[in-house]
């Protein structure tokens, strides 16, 4: 089965907005989903990291999703007003 990484976002959206489900549940939930050999999810093995980020430094699934991304592209400034992105170690925010 394919399927795209805003299928995970969506997914998170909803059972942490409408389902009000802590992040560790939904990372419980959906992490082992993701793992499963017959999902086809482009970049899959980083949403380990994602889940990591997501749980332990609170940030939003974009935010994480974004870091670990940037870290993957060895990047390490990123311009955004997003203060979360300060709990990340390796990132320098600047501010627009």
């Amino acid at each position: 089965m394919r399927t795209a990484d805003t299928v995970v976002f969506e997914t998170d959206f909803t059972l942490q907005r409408f389902y009000r489900q802590p992040k560790e549940a939904i990372r419980d939930v959906l992490l082992p989903l993701i793992e499963l050999p017959g999902i086809v999810l482009p970049g899959k093995r980083r949403f380990q990291k994602v889940f990591d980020l997501y749980v332990e430094r609170n940030l939003s699934f974009a935010d994480a999703y974004h870091a670990v991304l940037m870290r993957h592209l060895k990047l390490t400034e990123i311009v955004t007003w997003d203060r979360g992105f300060d709990r990340v170690a390796g990132i320098r925010r600047i501010e627009p």
